[in-house]
């Protein structure tokens, strides 16, 4: 049976709230529960279509679910509302630049876990213990005013708090299918057939999946210096569904597939309703170090020649920048540095020096 929740996050200036609708799904033949959120960034909205897929599936198929199921698209109004034009400026904070995707708190960061390192305790306890953790700092928001960026930012930590996997979807500018996995979850990441994987290592970058993350690391380092070996039993990772300002329906069918086989590992739900739609794949994976990217060399125009998912060799051409500036010099091609597995590239041909242009894996097997 499906719950719809909304949670009020903010408020216009013409007194219309900001709200939040979360459609919780409730089985009772597992303890495992997951959160999947999408659209923190107000131009990412693909992961809106992947859950109104899942979300369907779902109602018409209550008897699958067999633990808990919490979906939030449009998990940031704000942001989708930031409009310059047609385009969604939802990114940032248009007020303080802040991205909301930086904006998460490291919940235990500097503080002792040592009670838990002392006595036996269960996953719900400690997620009790976390929670309790996020409404302390949300209490202490109240003394001078909630500020927007953490009241909504905590919220979404403290809906993801009562979660065992938690998936943040995204979107890149122009991009193909990828995912950060933290290196703890190289393995069991597989179990979500992305094509491609970002290993980023186990610290605390600001972003949803690694805030979500940190609290059991830090439980597991509490728990190796009393001597005693842990597995952590949570997974989070942030889901890239391909280009920003665009839903295409029929590929989130199929994102959809792989998050619902991903569920029924985790024995959330019983049986698959979209497998027909799901493609296996084999991904290709790099650190985080070898994830690099191409600035522009010099202001222009700019044509990318390789595409998202596209793999370059070395002295290939990547991209040709036309500029007036020298009427001998009027186009120039540039190439890749190293062989390379082609992320994302920015929406724009208009291009300043020192912007970001390709985002590329080196060194990926």
């Amino acid at each position: 049976m499906m719950k719809l929740e909304t949670i009020t996050i903010g408020q216009q200036g013409n007194a219309n709230p900001l709200e939040l609708r979360l459609f919780h799904f409730e089985g009772h033949k597992s303890d495992q529960s997951a959160f999947i959120q999408a659209n923190v960034h107000g131009a990412e909205i693909q992961g809106n279509a992947v859950i109104y897929h899942i979300l369907v599936t779902l109602k018409a198929n209550p008897d699958i679910v067999r633990g808990n199921i919490t979906l939030l698209p449009q998990a940031n109004p704000l942001a989708a509302i930031t409009k310059m034009g047609t385009w969604t400026l939802g990114r940032f904070n248009s007020v303080t630049g802040d991205n909301w995707n930086r904006l998460y708190k490291d919940i235990f960061a500097n503080q002792s876990l040592d009670q838990f390192a002392k006595k036996d305790f269960d996953k719900e306890q400690f997620k009790a213990y976390l929670e309790k953790a996020i409404d302390q700092k949300l209490f202490a928001l109240k003394e001078y005013g909630e500020n927007e960026n953490a009241f909504l930012n905590l919220h979404l930590q403290k809906i993801a708090a009562r979660a065992d996997y938690v998936l943040d979807l995204h979107t890149g500018p122009i991009a193909c299918d990828y995912l950060y996995v933290a290196e703890y979850l190289t393995e069991k990441s597989k179990d979500l057939n992305f094509p491609h994987h970002l290993i980023i290592p186990n610290e605390f970058g600001m972003a949803m999946d690694e805030a979500s993350f940190m609290p059991w690391v830090h439980l597991k380092k509490a728990l190796e210096n009393s001597g005693k070996t842990y597995d952590i039993p949570f997974e989070s990772y942030t889901l890239e569904l391909g280009s920003e300002e665009v839903i295409n329906t029929k590929l989130a069918l199929k994102q959809a597939a792989k998050i619902m086989h991903y569920l029924l590992k985790r024995e959330i739900i019983s049986e698959n309703p979209l497998e027909e739609h799901l493609i296996l794949e084999t991904p290709k994976a790099c650190l985080l170090s070898d994830y690099k990217t191409y600035y522009a060399p010099k202001g222009g125009l700019v044509e990318y020649h390789a595409k998202p998912g596209q793999e370059v060799k070395k002295g290939e051409i990547l991209f040709s920048i036309l500029s007036f500036e020298d009427p001998e010099r009027l186009l120039e091609e540039h190439k890749a540095k190293k062989d390379c597995l082609i992320i994302n590239h920015t929406t724009s041909g208009n291009i300043r020096k020192g912007m970001e242009l390709y985002q590329v894996m080196e060194n990926y097997q």
